[in-house]
């Protein structure tokens, strides 16, 4: 299959058309991808490929009724223990293997196949299942006494198929992946493998996984139903797992699930190198938040807006203690590239010292209206971050008490 010119491969393919009709043929050049455009990916009417390293020839079926009436084949003579490879093959579909010393003879009336002539101790033969690309989806329902979690839709494919028994498994990287391998006799167990991918996934599918995971950990039943068929498709009980995740790592994702639904936000899960100590930062003020829980800090900085209404106000109420309250209409945060929207925020610290606080108020006094003045606070109580309605906000700028 060396061709100098492209008129030699036009040659070729004649030939391979006027001696079996039934096929029609393409050659693909490679260039410099080689080996790397083959196999070909299934595709209509495929009947068979060979490569040289740097071109593909393919071989499509055309007249069907005609290959009905006289169907091609191939003969193969293994070596006996070799067989039992074949047979495997028949009964699984797992991918299988022959080395030199274990085919003995090989003719085949395939299209490009029956131009190959054997030497014994020179050829070597693999065979796979090819994959269907048709979608399965599923709903997985774990169970562990009054425990349940489940995922609702999860898609599958089949990845190969034998008279014993079928294997699917779950397309793409879900946070929680999975391949079955099923038998088609009832009474023989199916088997279950896990995969996990939390990153790039967002937060309400991960919770929804971590749930699932947390069942796998101690053992559970899973039943399996067909969405299509709207049918059980099996009930595997689960023995414990050993998973890689400790309990600080679903604490963690219960946070997160707790930020996302405070504030309505289904963000993605970056990798650990994608969290940063921005990301650090904010996810502690959002925890917070979302949690209602107060900060233990050892040191704040907030900025101060000079106007008009508090030039002569601050330097008569600032102390080197104090209550400071802390207002903002629209506050907005962003988590691993997300922009989250918090809305209406307070920031409550009841006692606090200034650091440096002459040297605040003399900034304070030099600085222009319109400036904003920046103000190192070291809390002496832990900080409350708080989620408030507007109208919350109003109201306390209404009252007497919040001069503080």
């Amino acid at each position: 299959m060396r061709f100098r010119h492209p008129e030699d491969a036009e040659e070729w393919l004649d030939r391979l058309r006027d001696r079996d009709a039934r096929f029609v043929y393409e050659v693909t050049f490679g260039g410099e991808r080689g080996p790397a455009v083959f196999p070909p990916p299934a595709e209509p009417g495929l009947f068979s490929a060979m490569t040289d390293g740097r071109k593909v020839v393919k071989a499509y079926a055309r007249d069907y009724e005609a290959l009905k009436l006289d169907p091609v084949s191939s003969l193969v003579e293994f070596s006996s223990r070799a067989e039992e490879k074949l047979l495997d093959f028949f009964r699984t579909g797992r991918e299988q293997h022959w080395g030199p010393d274990e085919i003995r003879a090989f003719s085949s009336s395939v299209p490009l196949l029956s131009d190959m002539k054997f030497v014994p101790g020179a050829f070597s033969m693999s065979v796979r299942a090819t994959p269907d690309n048709k979608i399965i989806p599923m709903k997985l329902t774990f169970t562990a006494g009054d425990a349940k979690a489940s995922l609702d839709y999860v898609e599958f494919r089949k990845l190969r198929g034998g008279s014993e028994e079928v294997e699917i498994a779950s397309v793409g990287n879900p946070p929680l992946g999975m391949a079955l391998v099923l038998p088609t006799n009832p009474n023989r167990p199916a088997t279950a493998t896990v995969t996990t991918h939390i990153p790039g996934n967002t937060i309400k599918d991960v919770v929804k996984a971590c749930r699932a995971l947390k069942l796998l950990e101690s053992g559970c039943a899973l039943e399996i139903v067909a969405l299509k068929l709207d049918a059980l498709l099996c009930t595997l009980q689960v023995e414990p797992l050993s998973l890689p995740f400790k309990d600080a790592f679903f604490t963690f994702v219960d946070d997160l699930n707790a930020i996302a639904t405070k504030f309505n936000s289904n963000f993605v899960l970056p990798d650990v190198t994608g969290f940063s100590d921005d990301d650090e930062e904010t996810f502690r003020l959002l925890r917070a938040i979302a949690r209602d829980e107060p900060l233990d800090l050892s040191n704040f900085t907030t900025r101060l807006m000079k106007s008009v209404q508090n030039a002569d106000l601050v330097p008569q109420r600032f102390r080197d203690e104090m209550v400071f309250r802390m207002e903002h209409e629209a506050a907005n945060a962003k988590l691993f590239g997300t922009q989250i929207k918090l809305g209406p925020t307070v920031i409550q610290i009841d006692r606090a010292k200034v650091e440096g606080l002459a040297e605040t108020l003399h900034r304070f006094e030099n600085a222009r209206m319109g400036t904003a003045v920046p103000i190192s606070l070291r809390p002496l109580v832990p900080v409350r971050f708080q989620a408030v309605e507007r109208a919350s906000l109003l109201a306390s700028r209404e009252s007497p008490d919040s001069s503080n």
